[in-house]
């Protein structure tokens, strides 16, 4: 839906200030042949792209139709979302296979420019995949696949642009409980269904991808064990930043009030929580690429 309101949004201001796609093109700093594929549709818009059209065109005519997409993990219930879609240094992969009871959740926060950050997360996905065999999980502990990530980006330390931020989870099927590292991003939320409270998973602190030293190599794991109504949620910074600015209270508190509301269903409580951060940005720009996941266990 925001592909084609930003079409018609295009379309329409051009043809009333009476430009040529080369003239808006020039504004937007873009070429005429990717506002072209803007305007019939084609294409989605980079974050620095939707936020020079915004400033220069105004209102797109919608509120950012943010939704989450379920993930098939036998026995869990995962949902992810990451924006803007095309170029975005936020990736979250998942290796599992209904054939093996061990699965792994990769959330990535590329740093760099987008086209470079886009890259980088490319890159990281790749060797996360490549780490963990893809569909088919080795169940490496989530500290064995961080090593493995951080010697494959110190081994090409002339790619990389800066430090890589991720959490990194590990889990079993048949059991309630995973393993996960969190390497530079912000505290994951952890919703208690029996209790109805949201904790804030801070400690151990470890240092992102790229920049531990070797003698931490190995960092010790956060493990959660799962009862019935749990809800884990992660968040890039992006996500918490646009959040912190354009919503009245903390995102902890928005989870924990939905989480209850919507039963801890986490397809429910993705979509309300997207939904209400897209009413809040109501066509304001976007300042960096966001993304969260939420897990929770089937009973």
């Amino acid at each position: 839906m925001l592909r084609k309101n930003l079409a018609n949004a295009l379309k329409r201001f051009r043809n009333e200030q009476k430009l040529t796609q080369i003239e808006l093109a020039e504004r937007l700093k873009i070429s005429q042949a990717h506002l072209s594929r803007l305007e019939s549709g084609r294409t989605n818009a980079s974050t620095a792209t939707l936020n020079d059209i915004l400033r220069i065109v105004g209102s797109i005519g919608e509120r950012y139709a943010f939704t989450s997409k379920p993930r098939k993990i036998e026995n869990w219930e995962l949902v992810t979302f990451s924006f803007p879609h095309n170029i975005c240094g936020d990736r979250i992969e998942v290796a599992a296979s209904p054939k093996s009871p061990k699965f792994s959740i990769f959330h990535c926060d590329a740093a760099g420019s987008e086209v470079n950050g886009s890259a980088m997360a490319e890159q990281l996905t790749m060797g996360f995949h490549a780490i963990t065999g893809g569909t088919d999980p080795l169940g490496l502990s989530p500290e064995r696949v961080y090593a493995a990530l951080n010697h494959m980006i110190k081994a090409t330390k002339g790619y990389w642009d800066g430090n890589q931020s991720a959490t990194i989870i590990v889990g079993k099927s048949e059991l309630n409980t995973v393993d996960l590292v969190n390497a530079g991003m912000p505290n994951l939320l952890f919703y208690s269904g029996q209790e109805g409270t949201v904790e804030l998973l801070q400690e151990p602190k470890v240092a992102p991808l790229g920049e531990a030293r070797r003698r931490t190599i190995m960092p010790e794991t956060i493990s959660v064990k799962f009862r019935e109504g749990d809800v884990l949620m992660g968040c890039s910074d992006g996500f918490v930043d646009e959040f912190q600015l354009h919503m009245t209270k903390k995102i902890e508190t928005y989870f924990g009030s939905i989480a209850r509301a919507q039963k801890s269903d986490v397809k429910g409580i993705s979509k309300r929580l997207l939904s209400l951060l897209g009413e809040a940005l109501d066509n304001k720009s976007v300042d960096d690429d966001i993304s969260l996941f939420m897990l929770g266990k089937n009973q």
